[in-house]
């Protein structure tokens, strides 16, 4: 961690040890005057008299007189609780609504503490903000739930050493050529270039762009690490930006792999740059956002195995990201910003652009299908406007004495859905359309079926389009072309997005919920579930959980964790929770489980209790009572705000070791709190601790986090 946030001073001065402490004593009683003691031990006389009146007590002699006497014990005792006390108190409490920001967006968007911290000082989201370094502090403290571990960058391995080797092949204009504009990053539109491989000697690899002033990030899966696969990739990025293409694009800066041996003539809208061999610093924005990729996807794993929704997620979580070097900014909000610019400068005409927008949608075919929704936002006011107007004349003026605005919002939402699954279609349907205009020059494919319905359930509601069915003339077999291009499996009846953003709903509530938070369409959990067991998220020895098929009105839930050792030497907690109805004896010394359900996971805490929720209220009523058995831990005690009905106690092993701490092994302080417990007598109990506390001291902190411990959850 940069330590630039830091305003601790460096102090010339130390302070006394348990050893010098020591030395004095021995002196004190050796009778060797003061100012001797002082030089022989290395340290001023105001620093040895503020010592002695530190660790200076009273003693009692046999006669029942008082002399004053010195022991190092008493100074460093005295010393430790000054130190303790002189600390600033923690701003748990008072910055407790950040932190939980912070544990939410560091444990599930993966941004780093300082990212955060940043974002939330620019935009001023609480009252008390802590900086950088105390928030590190907290996590080494172990004073909040995030631990070193769920930081990428504080677990490094060694770098690697790297050697310069002087270039043989001579690919195109070297960087030095490049202008210093483009070296500083005031201009717009130049890109570093790079190819990431998953699997060796696997096809598919991703093709990486970085926009250098704004670090804005493009991947895209190509065929292999070939001349065809980067040709492929820029086509893709041609068909997206259309005519604004020259403009966003203006250079790019690539390494000297073999892929990139023929990019200046695939490039020709731009210049085209080659580093220097083995210099990684000349293209610093692509290798770090590399390393951002790994933590998804990382080396070794086949990229063919990675669906095309993880990529753009992958994509959208570098852009997203908030940056120190962007003023907290993400590189989204600037490259969204600088991409409007040109926008405006390009559609600058005073047309109705609402018409404008609805022919290129139904007559001119040329670039919006791959038209990136940016592209779009010029058309989206007067859209905004014609819809607006509509609605406020044919539906709320006819029902204002009669509607809400739950019936406006419904009303709003269904048209809207409307829109889109209409526009889909016509997309779709022109884009086959063209599919077709360019295979009749290659006469590869002939027509099976010109008007081939097909179904699919997307964002907007189930969409029905037709398409043209082929026959591939070489080998025989019959093929959607649309389908083929776009990516859409045979058979499939969830659109790709769809079935992503169910799968991350299922994740935290039920598949009816999860289906319904993410389509119109009338989607069954079973389809949810479908689609969770082609993603490979879940096997299907987990599936399905039996429904309402228990009557039981109190369940018990044991929680514990464990820790596995793992590869790199450490270790991992593995979460545990038994969920059960009831134990009965069977035998003397037995007793049988009664509705055993076990969950093991080593995934977060909210996670982990939303899949035991999922579970519960699945297979119980949902006034069922239940009891969640732990021994206080923060994961487990997370249970509580994810199940309903929920008590909390702390299990008999734990509970039997603080009241041990409470006393110190003394049989009787045991029995009596045992006595008290039992009784629910918790003033006596209280009594009884403030009387341990005042005969032990040096223990106060152990018997005060045992009393706490009870207190609360017995």
């Amino acid at each position: 961690m940069s330590q630039q946030h830091s305003n601790t001073k460096k102090r010339s001065f130390q302070h006394l040890t348990p050893y010098q402490r020591g030395q004095i004593q021995a002196l004190i009683e050796q009778r060797i005057p003061k100012v001797h003691i002082a030089k022989q031990v290395g340290i001023a006389r105001s620093t040895l008299y503020e010592e002695l009146k530190r660790g200076t007590v009273d003693q009692m002699r046999s006669d029942l007189t008082y002399y004053k006497r010195y022991f190092a014990d008493t100074g460093q005792l005295v010393y430790m609780r000054r130190r303790e006390a002189s600390r600033k108190p923690f701003k748990l409490s008072t910055a407790a609504p950040f932190l939980k920001y912070l544990e939410k967006e560091v444990l599930q968007n993966k941004f780093s503490p300082d990212s955060i911290c940043g974002r939330a000082k620019l935009q001023s989201m609480f009252p008390v903000i802590l900086c950088t370094k105390t928030i590190y502090n907290y996590i080494d403290l172990g004073l909040i739930s995030i631990k070193n571990i769920d930081l990428p960058l504080r677990i490094r391995r060694s770098p690697k050493k790297y050697h310069c080797r002087k270039n043989q092949r001579i690919m195109g204009d070297s960087i030095e050529q490049r202008p210093q504009a483009v070296n500083d990053r005031q201009e717009f539109g130049h890109w570093e270039i790079d190819t990431i491989v998953g699997k060796r000697k696997a096809g598919e690899v991703l093709l990486a762009l970085d926009e250098r002033m704004t670090r804005c990030r493009h991947v895209i899966k190509i065929s292999g690490k070939t001349k065809e696969g980067i040709r492929k990739g820029l086509e893709i990025l041609r068909r997206q930006y259309g005519s604004l293409f020259p403009k966003v694009f203006r250079s790019i800066t690539s390494d000297n792999g073999s892929e990139f041996s023929s990019l200046t003539e695939l490039f020709k809208e731009g210049k085209v740059y080659f580093a220097h061999p083995y210099s990684l610093g000349e293209r610093g924005t692509n290798e770090k956002h590399n390393s951002l990729v790994r933590r998804f996807i990382p080396k070794g794993k086949d990229i063919s195995a990675v669906p095309e929704y993880v990529v753009q997620k992958v994509q959208d979580w570098i852009n997203r990201l908030p940056r120190r070097l962007l003023g907290h900014h993400t590189s989204e909000e600037l490259f969204k910003g600088w991409y409007k610019v040109l926008v405006g400068a390009l559609y600058s005409r005073k047309e109705d652009l609402f018409c404008n927008t609805i022919k290129l949608l139904i007559q001119e075919r040329k670039e919006v299908f791959f038209m990136n929704i940016i592209e779009l936002e010029p058309y989206l006011s007067p859209i905004e406007d014609k819809i607006s107007e509509i609605l406020l004349k044919d539906i709320i003026k006819k029902e204002i004495l009669h509607t809400s605005m739950s019936k406006i919002m419904n009303s709003i939402s269904r048209i809207l859905s409307r829109i889109g699954a209409t526009v889909a279609k016509k997309v779709l349907e022109g884009l086959d359309e063209r599919i077709y205009e360019q295979e009749k020059e290659t006469k590869r494919y002939r027509i099976k079926a010109k008007n081939k319905a097909r179904n699919l359930v997307t964002s907007f509601g189930e969409i029905s389009f037709n398409r043209r069915y082929y026959e591939d003339k070489q080998t025989r077999t019959y093929v959607a072309l649309l389908d083929q291009i776009l990516g859409i499996p045979a058979y499939a009846g969830v659109e790709t997005s769809c079935a992503a953003a169910m799968i991350t709903n299922a994740t935290k509530e039920s598949y009816e919920q999860a289906a319904a938070h993410s389509t119109i369409a009338a989607v069954s959990g079973q389809t949810v579930s479908n689609c969770l067991k082609k993603m490979g998220h879940i096997t299907g020895e987990e599936l399905p959980y039996p429904e309402r098929e228990s009557s039981a009105k109190t369940i018990y839930i044991e929680a514990d964790e464990d820790h596995i050792s793992i590869a790199n030497g450490q270790n991992r907690e593995m979460k545990l929770a038994y969920v059960y109805e009831d134990k009965v004896e069977v035998s003397r010394n037995r007793r049988k489980t009664v509705g055993l359900r076990t969950f093991v996971g080593y995934e977060k805490a909210g996670r982990f209790w939303s899949r035991v929720a999922q579970y519960i209220y699945r297979t119980y009523d949902s006034d069922v009572k239940i009891y969640l058995i732990g021994d206080g831990g923060k994961w487990i005690k997370a249970g509580l705000d994810i199940l309903d009905n929920c008590t909390y106690i702390l299990d008999r092993f734990h509970l039997e070791r603080y009241i041990r701490q409470i006393g110190k092994e003394n049989i009787k302080v045991i029995k009596r709190i045992h006595h008290e417990l039992r009784e629910d007598d918790y003033e006596t109990f209280k009594k009884e601790v403030e009387i341990q506390l005042r005969m032990h001291e040096e223990r106060k902190e152990v018997i005060e986090k045992s009393y706490v411990y009870i207190y609360i959850y017995i």
